[in-house]
C-alpha cells in the first residue's frame, strides 16, 4: 500500500485548519434553551470581554465590549435586567454593527447612577437625571421600529425618539472607566 505524502499534507493542513476555524472563544450563544430567538453574542475587544452565566444572561467586564445579534431580526424589542455590580458608566448603543463600531457613531444611551443620556451619532438629545438604582437589577426594554425608539426603564418609557440610522439586528454593551456590569434576562422579540 502506497502513502501519497503531497495528499496527506493537504489533509493535515485541512484537518488544523477546521479545528482553528471551529474553535471561536469571542463568540457564544444565547437563548439556547428555548429555541424562540436564538441570540448571537461577540465579545469584540478580547476574549475576557465577558462571561456567559446562565442560558440568557453575561457579566460584563471591566472595559469590555459584546455585541449581541438577534439573528435576521432588525424591528423588535430588546428587553433585559441590568445592573452595575461595580462602577457605573455603560453604553447600551443601537443600530451600529461590531465590525464598523465606534462610539458615539450609533444611536447610543449612556447609563451612570447619575444621568441617562442619548446622543445620536454624537449629538446629544435627551438628558436626564437618574433616578434609579442600578445596584439593583432594573428592567430595560429598547423598541425599535422603523426609523422610530423608546427607551423604557422599568414600567417608564423615558423616550421615543426618530434617528436616521437604518436599524440592525445588533445591540452592543460597552464598559466605560472599569465597569462591571450584569445583564439578565435577555430576550428579543420581533415587532
Amino acid at each position: 500500500m502506497k502513502y501519497d505524502l503531497h495528499n496527506n499534507m493537504h489533509i493535515h493542513c485541512l484537518l488544523v485548519l477546521l479545528l482553528l476555524v471551529s474553535c471561536v472563544p469571542d463568540r457564544f450563544t444565547l437563548d439556547k434553551i428555548s429555541g424562540q430567538n436564538r441570540i448571537e453574542g461577540f465579545e469584540m475587544r478580547s476574549i475576557h470581554d465577558a462571561e456567559v452565566n446562565y442560558d440568557n444572561a453575561f457579566t460584563l467586564n471591566e472595559n469590555g465590549c459584546v455585541s449581541l445579534r438577534a439573528v435576521n431580526s432588525t424591528d423588535g424589542v430588546w428587553d433585559f435586567g441590568f445592573n452595575f455590580l461595580f462602577g457605573e458608566n455603560l453604553n447600551i448603543c443601537l443600530r451600529d454593527v461590531p465590525f464598523e463600531y465606534q462610539s458615539p457613531r450609533a444611536l447610543c444611551i449612556n447609563i451612570t447612577n447619575k444621568v441617562i443620556r442619548i446622543t445620536d451619532k454624537g449629538k446629544e438629545v435627551f438628558t436626564v437625571n437618574c433616578i434609579y438604582d442600578f445596584s439593583n437589577a432594573i428592567r430595560i426594554k429598547l423598541v425599535n421600529d422603523g426609523f422610530n425608539y423608546a427607551v423604557v426603564l422599568d414600567c417608564d418609557t423615558i423616550y421615543k425618539g426618530r434617528t436616521n440610522i437604518p436599524s440592525t439586528e445588533y445591540i452592543i454593551f460597552e464598559s466605560l472607566k472599569n465597569t462591571k456590569a450584569f445583564v439578565s434576562g435577555i430576550d428579543f422579540k420581533n415587532k
